[in-house]
């Protein structure tokens, strides 16, 4: 698997996260050039920085560009595993114990995909059992199903968790090199330093800025045209009035991203929605859209072929 033009790939799909992106391709690439033993997974990272900047999309990217696939992402809440109870979920029940013959949601996941990506999401809510198999998962780059003493390998791996710790100390603060110091130090507390040392990068996302913003409302939207441009060869052609007006609705500082996709699924998807229901598009239209000045609304107007 030749990675070594990861870094390109990349940056051209993940917005606003130059360097990121370089610290992950840096990571990955150490290890196909053979700098990190091959009997440890191919990368250990810890995503942090504000919600909504694109950690998970950029997640999904990686599993596509390494594995093929976005399937072969595999998620975990970290908060659901934070009690004795539903930690034995994650690590596996002892022997006669309720769950036994279940085993370990994680090791099952491994035995199934067998490469690809773990995802583990607030991996500081995780309980301290979860916390310790990790780090010989790290360590070793095997486990035991103690179902039948099978040992699991997890070298064709990239672990990436991620953290909101120091979101909440750090808000209020513009400089980005003072938001690292904050979080950084918040991280010091929250994880031991046994298991700080395992992680090959901590990777640093930074917030969005409102073009940033519209760069990502432009992909989405695109996106969006496009699906129905395959399914139903209906054009629509976008002014670019309809980029701002949703770049003004859904940007939010402190969320970044996330909301867009709500404002593009209430002023764009929706109203488009409601054209179909009252079968007012048909295969093969061709639609314009654009702010109607009077209702100051987006509005489609549909164009004689």
């Amino acid at each position: 698997m030749p990675k070594l033009n990861i870094y390109s790939k990349l940056n051209k799909v993940v917005i606003n996260q130059k360097e990121a992106v370089e610290t992950i391709s840096r990571a990955i690439i150490k290890y196909y050039k053979g700098n990190k033993s091959k009997e440890k997974p191919i990368a250990v990272l810890l995503f942090v920085g504000p919600t909504g900047v694109g950690k998970t999309h950029l997640t999904k990217c990686l599993a596509q560009y390494c594995f093929g696939s976005e399937n072969c992402m595999i998620r975990f809440d970290m908060s659901e595993f934070n009690q004795p109870h539903n930690a034995a979920d994650f690590v596996g029940a002892p022997p006669g114990y309720v769950g036994f013959d279940r085993g370990s949601n994680f090791i099952n996941s491994a035995i199934e995909t067998r490469e690809g990506i773990f995802l583990l999401d607030e991996i500081e809510k995780a309980h301290p059992d979860v916390l310790n198999v990790l780090l010989q998962v790290f360590d070793d780059g095997k486990l035991t199903d103690k179902r039948n003493g099978r040992v699991i390998n997890f070298k064709n791996f990239i672990f990436i968790m991620t953290s909101n710790i120091g979101q909440q100390e750090s808000i209020d603060e513009s400089d980005i090199d003072v938001k690292k110091e904050i979080i950084f130090s918040c991280l010091k507390k929250a994880l031991k330093p046994k298991f700080r040392n395992r992680i090959d990068e901590v990777v640093y996302f930074e917030p969005l800025s409102s073009e940033g913003c519209r760069k990502v409302t432009i992909n989405e939207l695109n996106k969006s045209i496009k699906e129905k441009l395959d399914e139903n060869e209906i054009e629509i052609i976008l002014n670019s009035s309809v980029i701002d007006y949703i770049v003004e609705r859904g940007f939010n500082p402190f969320l970044n991203a996330r909301p867009l996709k709500r404002a593009i699924d209430k002023y764009f998807e929706d109203p488009f929605s409601e054209l179909e229901l009252r079968g007012e598009v048909k295969k093969e239209d061709k639609f314009k859209v654009f702010i109607s000045k009077d209702e100051n609304k987006i509005t489609f107007r549909e164009l004689s072929q």
